[in-house]
This record gives structure tokens, C-alpha cells and sequence, in this order.
């Protein structure tokens, strides 16, 4: 048990990793893409990187036609170390029939398997409500990300950092209301250990800004200032409810791989049809004039952002699923130092002692956090079997008892 136990943890720190990994590779894919190769359109990324998640879809087609395929052939090798020649002859007499059904009568047939496929997927819940409560959740996903991206347009990338950390309090609320989450102080230090090396790499940024001689950020004044903040704001409260509610909603019914692929390609089919029209208003409006990529350095880095954005946004779901939002969250914040890091050997970016400190602070609070987390659930689990082998026992004896009499 104990190794069983040991391995569970080391599949969350692997995921943890993995999902601190794909998010930098995905923050610095669109930051150079933006910023050097000049292609500054935040809502058409955010659109074609969230519709692209919709070929979830044939990746479970796929999926569905191999575990066909695997069955009947296994069902074939089972008939005929039984009954070869009754099977034998059974075989050849639907491959008869398959030969002269039309190709429709077998698309059909192909059709509604899908679907039957992807309804065992959803625990309790059918194609159609999966499509119905992905609607609000889409909304918010699209909110989350491109408020953010237009919000570094009014405001400085530190103010930005620093007042995107309310959504480590918003998840942290909401978790305690809706998913009854129970309040551990070493686990509120840990959090707060996090937030304050947030803080401190947000002062390292802005003191490395004011000794810049550019002024390039210094030029923007109070209200754009206002109106970013409020963006922030907006994206971070839009991301604490998706994280959130989609455990609340979603936690008892999405309870495999598969079945985050059925999630996460509802909501990208969901915007790749209902969103598009934004992209013609902003166009028409002159607010983000519509152009693709016009550069090969430009298509590589989209290609990469669409790529790895879709792996951390799978992988976020499933942590989610698997661990809580608020343990995903702080994942998240370990990007942080991470960019930072990348961003020194990589492209020998320089930054203060204030950014060194913040980023030892959140090292520091994820780990704690991550013993704590791990080390609660362990022993939420270990009650859960206690309590399961307690029932157990209980039946056995009384069924005793009414057998001896």
C-alpha cells in the first residue's frame, strides 16, 4: 500500500512538472511572438489556440475505432477456441451481410457507436448536458485568458503579476463554500509564503523598470492604468470560477483521460462556432484588424503556443480532477520562477535581488504546500478505506449472525 501510495505522489509531482513546463513554453511562445516578431493579435491567439482543442474529437474517434477493432478481434479468437466451425461459419456469414450494406448504413452505425463511446465517458451525464453546461464554462475560459493579454496593453507586467494573484484568494474562498474544503493554518502559510514571493519578484520588476531608460511601460497614465487593473481583476475571478465549479460540477463525472478529452473538446467546438463573430467586430471596429502570421519565425512560435497550450490546458483539467483547483493554482504560480530562470540562462535577462528572494519564497511555499496537500489527502483516503473495511466487516457479522440463527 505503501508503495502504491508513494507512486500516487510521484504522478502528481510528475504532473506538477509537466503542467510548469508546458505553461512557460506556452507564456514565451506568445510573448515573442507579440513582442518580437510583432504579431499583437491577443483575441485571434486565444480563439484559434481554444478552438483548437476541439480535435479532442477525432483523437477519440480514433480511440473509439481501435478499441472496436481490439474487441472484435479478441471476441473472434475466444469463438474459435470454442466452437470454430459454428463461429467459422458465422463469420462468413455477416461478412456477407457487411459487404452488401450501403457505405451510409455503415457510417451511421460508426456514428452512433461514437456517441454511445462518448456517453460511457461522462459519468452520469449525457453528450448533450456535457454541451449544455460547457456553454458557461466557455465563457469563462475565453474571459480568463484574453483579459489577461489585453490587460498588459493598459498596465505594467509587475502590477499585472501582483493583482493576478486575487485569484489564489478567490479559488481559495470559493473552495472553502462550494467544494466544503476544510482550512489547514500550515496549509494557509504555505499559501501565503507563495503569495508574498509573487509580491516580491512584482517589486523587482518594477524597480528594474523605473532604473530602465526606455519608457516604454512609464508612458502609460492613471486611467489605462485603472482599466488594466480591472482586466486583471476580471481574469482573475473568471479563472477562480472555471477552476472552481468545474471541480464542483464536473468531479464526479469527468473521471478519466478520456473523458477530459470529451471536456475539453466541447468547449473548444463551443468557441470555434459561437466566438468567430467577435473576431469580424473587433476587425470592422479597428479594436484587432484580423491578419495570420505573416513571418516563418511568427508560424513556428503559433504553432508551438497552440501545441503546448493545449497540453497544460489537458493537464490543468486533469490536476483538477485528480488533486483540487487549489493545488493547481499554486502549480501555476511556480511558472513563475521558472520563466525567470529560463529567461536568465536563455536570454540572459538580468533582475534583482527582490526576484531572487520571491522566487526561493515560492519555491518554499510550493513545496510545503504539496507535502501538506499530499500528506491530507493521503489520510482522507486511508479514513475513506477504514470506514469502507468497517462497513464491510459490519455486513459479514451480521450475516453471521443470521445464518447461526
Amino acid at each position: 500500500m505503501a508503495c502504491n501510495l508513494s507512486v500516487s505522489t510521484l504522478i502528481t509531482y510528475a504532473l506538477s512538472g509537466a503542467v510548469v513546463f508546458f505553461m512557460v513554453a506556452s507564456s514565451l511562445s506568445s510573448q515573442h511572438m507579440q513582442a518580437t516578431y510583432h504579431y499583437s493579435k491577443p483575441y485571434f491567439i486565444v480563439y484559434a489556440t481554444t478552438s483548437a482543442l476541439s480535435v479532442m474529437y477525432p483523437l477519440l474517434y480514433i480511440r473509439c475505432l481501435i478499441k472496436a477493432r481490439y474487441a472484435n478481434y479478441v471476441h473472434l479468437v475466444e469463438g474459435q477456441e470454442d466452437h470454430h466451425h459454428h463461429v467459422d461459419n458465422h463469420h462468413h456469414q455477416r461478412s456477407g451481410r457487411s459487404s452488401s450494406s450501403s457505405p451510409s448504413s455503415r457510417i451511421s452505425l460508426s456514428c452512433s457507436n461514437f456517441l454511445a463511446y462518448l456517453e460511457s465517458l461522462t459519468v452520469g451525464f449525457s453528450l448533450r448536458r456535457v454541451f449544455v453546461i460547457a456553454i458557461p464554462f466557455s465563457i469563462t475560459w475565453m474571459i480568463s485568458n484574453y483579459f489577461f493579454t489585453l490587460a498588459l496593453r493598459h498596465t505594467d507586467t509587475a502590477s499585472a503579476l501582483a493583482i493576478e494573484q486575487v485569484a489564489t484568494v478567490f479559488i481559495f474562498i470559493l473552495s472553502i463554500i462550494f467544494l466544503k474544503m476544510t482550512i489547514h493554518w500550515k496549509k494557509c502559510l504555505s499559501l501565503l509564503i507563495c503569495i508574498g514571493g509573487v509580491m516580491m519578484v512584482a517589486i523587482g520588476d518594477s524597480l528594474m523598470m523605473e532604473n530602465d531608460n526606455s519608457n516604454d511601460k512609464d508612458d502609460v497614465d492613471a486611467p489605462n492604468r485603472l482599466l488594466g487593473d480591472i482586466f486583471v481583476v476580471t481574469c482573475a475571478a473568471a479563472a477562480a470560477c472555471y477552476m472552481v465549479f468545474f471541480a464542483k460540477f464536473m468531479g464526479d463525472h469527468i473521471q478519466s483521460l478520456e473523458s477530459v478529452c470529451v471536456w475539453l473538446g466541447t468547449i473548444g467546438v463551443i468557441v470555434c462556432l459561437t466566438m468567430w463573430p467577435i473576431l469580424i467586430i473587433f476587425h470592422f471596429t479597428n479594436f484587432e484588424l484580423f491578419e495570420l502570421p505573416h513571418s516563418t519565425e511568427s508560424i513556428i512560435l503559433f504553432i508551438i503556443h497552440i501545441i503546448c497550450a493545449g497540453f497544460f490546458n489537458y493537464l490543468l483539467n486533469y490536476g483538477i480532477m485528480r488533486v483540487s483547483p487549489l493545488y493547481m493554482r499554486v502549480v501555476t504560480i511556480c511558472s513563475l520562477p521558472v520563466s525567470f530562470l529560463l529567461s536568465y540562462f536563455a536570454f540572459n535577462v538580468k533582475f534583482l535581488w527582490w526576484n531572487v528572494f520571491g522566487i526561493i519564497l515560492v519555491l518554499i511555499g510550493f513545496t510545503a504546500y504539496s507535502v501538506f496537500e499530499l500528506k491530507i489527502n493521503r489520510s482522507t483516503d486511508s479514513d475513506a478505506r477504514l470506514a469502507t473495511s468497517g462497513d464491510e466487516h459490519a455486513r459479514i457479522g451480521s450475516e453471521m449472525d443470521g445464518t447461526s440463527r
